[in-house]
């Protein structure tokens, strides 16, 4: 009842006709068509693809930043931003997909600036030493809210801090931009 054929389908999806007509055409046109299927690919799926990375990434970062920021000013008693952060993060949640957050936001998370401070002089140095109680506070919510919002996403998260960890560890010859001792200490605190 709902059959229709694969030129329909294809003209649906953009896709030019050829692609579908083809069967028994010679070994250079396959080559040339190769090649224009290669390009409508790009055009029409990796470069959407890698648009919308960019732009989800983009912002992501901006309503993390302006979440991290609430939260310290609620640390310093100016609860004036700490309402928005609720919907900073739902809004964070919309832009992410439970099928892209372990691709976009928690690498972003990881990146130094959100999860680990930016600059080394408020990560610690050692990892016996408990991360410092303020930056527990300033993530805890964030995170149980999309652990909340995506069932696993703390797992996920976990996964991606050992692998970080895993790759830049001297043992596996890691040589990392993350190598920066006080970054995985702080890292690995996390856990």
């Amino acid at each position: 009842m709902y059959a229709s054929s694969v030129a329909n389908l294809a003209e649906q999806l953009g896709l030019p006709g050829w692609f579908v007509e083809e069967k028994n055409a010679q070994y250079v046109d396959l080559n040339q068509k190769n090649k224009q299927a290669l390009q409508w690919l790009y055009a029409n799926y990796w470069i959407v693809q890698k648009t919308y990375v960019a732009n989800t990434t983009s912002d992501l970062r901006l309503l993390l930043g302006r979440y991290k920021l609430a939260m310290k000013q609620n640390a310093k008693g100016n609860t004036k931003l700490l309402s928005d952060s609720p919907n900073l993060l739902s809004e964070a949640a919309a832009v992410t997909t439970p099928d892209n957050y372990s691709d976009i936001l928690i690498p972003l998370l990881l990146e130094p600036g959100f999860l680990v401070p930016a600059t080394a002089k408020k990560r610690i140095d050692n990892p016996d030493v408990p991360l410092p109680g303020a930056l527990v506070l300033l993530w805890a919510d964030a995170l149980l809210y999309f652990e909340r919002t995506w069932s696993g996403f703390i797992y996920d998260l976990f996964q991606q801090i050992v692998e970080a960890l895993a790759e830049a560890s001297p043992a596996t010859g890691g040589t990392d931009r993350l190598a920066d001792s006080s970054y995985l200490a702080t890292l690995g605190r996390s856990l």
